[in-house]
């Protein structure tokens, strides 16, 4: 038998092969997703799920932008005024995947808005005087009339629910559901399905890149939890925030769209009892398909760069979608991140700590400003109003700070793991709600308070407070004008409220130093 005379360097070949298996395999199971999302479930005590981790926001493994739905939602009063920056600032590459929804069959340009309403059941709807104005913009459009003059149209069902509220505006809640219907008809099988409105800013990049954590084929429901503050009809449970942009996966809207066909028109004649359209939402996937809201704040946050509470909560968290965004703040925003992206070449996720230096950092708040509302007592700042001690506190301890403990904010009911550490408890004063001045020294007095706002007659804080005039918050926000207002007072007169804020500027630059996110590489 012959002995064929191997090369040395090929008796180590099948080594190598191996090595080179063991090697791959590693890897292999080492790029698995470290978790996997849980499928939401129903939740008895109706809580909103939390739990999503920004840090996996991977700007390089993102989802294919094919799969996601953008869809907006409009209407007829609004559409042609707030609509075109929209337009102008999506990158024609997504087109074919945005979606236009209102409440008029209309065109803008070579965009359609579909006029989700023509769905609504035709008998509930002649019996809702909601409706009204639905059937001007009909005749207005046959007309050629300017659909803008209906802006003045009241509520035609005038409560305090409703006050500084148009009859636009009451009509909006019965879209929702038609709306969810219609996106899954006309973009069938896809992963993904955003919904927001013609003041939401969506950052596409970090919103593809977020949902590349999570799988398109479990259900899921993702939003800006919200609790109306003033809501005591028993229906407080979380749900998404509209303007803040919601997100459906496919197999969630598969599941109310085909396997619940037919689910919006059973609702049609419940929905005029129900306060908010995003309500509506929440409630029907609930009772629907037992899903329940994952809240994504601050990820979708309802904000805008001089509204954001700057602090430890959101100062390195990634920006999906801010809301209440005027025209001329949608393109500075959009020149941003194009700067960002395009000419400096920065591929990471956009943060928050960004849109303060950007927008905020170099703003002139050395000084108080007069008719200004910094949002210290507002709703969305509960997490961060602070509590104080006065030397003489009165009987109703909800009407004076009695210790300093921060409450979930109605934009994101926190876990405790969530909720920032309370800060230290404030030294006593004789009175901050004397004068600005003895409120401002109060804000001087306290190590973590960033800015205090001072209002002429005691104003709602939404927490324990109660009413007071002086409100100090640990958060750092511009706000903006606050005209004097005039507001129920004694005897049945009414008197005159007005506003001063006032920031601790040199504070939180220091803060802002000292914490550096180092996301721009």
């Amino acid at each position: 038998m012959l002995l064929l005379s191997v090369p040395r360097f090929l008796w180590t070949l099948p080594r190598l092969l191996a090595a080179v298996v063991i090697i791959y395999g590693f890897l292999w199971v080492k790029s698995f997703p470290r978790e996997i999302p849980k499928q939401s479930q129903p939740n008895n005590n109706q809580e909103a799920h939390t739990g999503y981790d920004d840090s996996n926001i991977n700007p390089n493994r993102p989802v294919d932008p094919e799969n996601v739905i953008v869809a907006i939602k409009t209407g007829a009063t609004e559409a042609f005024d707030k609509l075109p920056t929209q337009l102008l600032l999506t990158n024609p590459r997504d087109f074919g995947n945005l979606l236009l929804f209102s409440d008029l069959e209309q065109d803008l340009g070579g965009f359609h808005l579909h006029d989700v309403l023509s769905r609504f059941n035709p008998a509930v709807m002649a019996n809702n005087s909601d409706f009204d104005i639905y059937r001007k913009q009909q005749e207005y459009a046959r007309l050629g009339l300017d659909m803008r003059l209906l802006k003045d149209e009241l509520d035609t069902h005038p409560n305090w629910r409703t006050k500084g509220h148009n009859a636009a505006w009451a009509l909006d809640k019965y879209k929702f559901l038609h709306m969810l219907e219609l996106a899954w008809e006309l973009r069938p099988e896809k992963d993904w399905y955003v919904f927001i409105e013609t003041d939401t800013y969506l950052v596409r990049s970090n919103l593809y890149g977020w949902l590349a954590q999570f799988d398109p084929k479990q259900p899921y429901y993702f939003g800006n939890p919200t609790k109306n503050p003033h809501y005591s009809d028993g229906d407080t449970y979380p749900f998404a925030h509209g303007g803040s942009g919601f997100v459906l996966s496919g197999a969630a809207l598969r599941w109310l769209a085909v396997n619940n066909r037919g689910a919006a028109g059973r609702w049609d004649a419940d929905i005029e009892d129900m306060w908010f359209g995003d309500y509506v939402i929440a409630a029907a996937l609930y009772e629907e398909l037992g899903l329940n809201l994952t809240g994504v704040w601050p990820l979708l946050s309802g904000f805008k760069p001089t509204t954001v509470p700057y602090g430890p909560d959101v100062w390195c968290k990634a920006v999906v979608a801010l809301h209440h965004v005027r025209p001329e703040e949608n393109s500075a925003i959009w020149r941003f991140e194009r700067e960002r992206e395009d000419f400096r070449h920065i591929g990471t996720p956009l943060l928050f700590e960004e849109l303060w230096k950007q927008f905020i950092q170099n703003e002139d708040l050395s000084a108080p400003r007069d008719d200004w509302d910094n949002l210290s007592s507002d709703f969305t700042n509960i997490n961060y109003n602070i509590l104080f001690k006065t030397h003489d506190p009165p009987k109703n301890s909800k009407q004076q700070r009695s210790e300093m403990n921060p409450a979930a904010p109605s934009e994101k009911p926190a876990t405790p793991a969530e909720k920032p550490a309370a800060p230290q408890e404030a030294p006593a004063i004789l009175d901050p709600e004397a004068s600005v001045d003895s409120c401002l020294k109060a804000c001087e007095s306290q190590d973590h308070c960033m800015q205090w706002s001072y209002s002429s007659t005691p104003a709602p804080n939404f927490n324990e407070n109660g009413e007071t005039k002086c409100h100090l918050s640990t958060s750092f926000r511009v706000g903006g004008r606050k005209a004097p207002e005039d507001i129920p007072g004694q005897n049945q007169t009414n008197v005159q409220r007005t506003w001063r804020s006032g920031w601790r500027k040199d504070k939180f630059w220091s803060w802002a130093e000292q914490h550096r996110c180092n996301n721009i590489t």
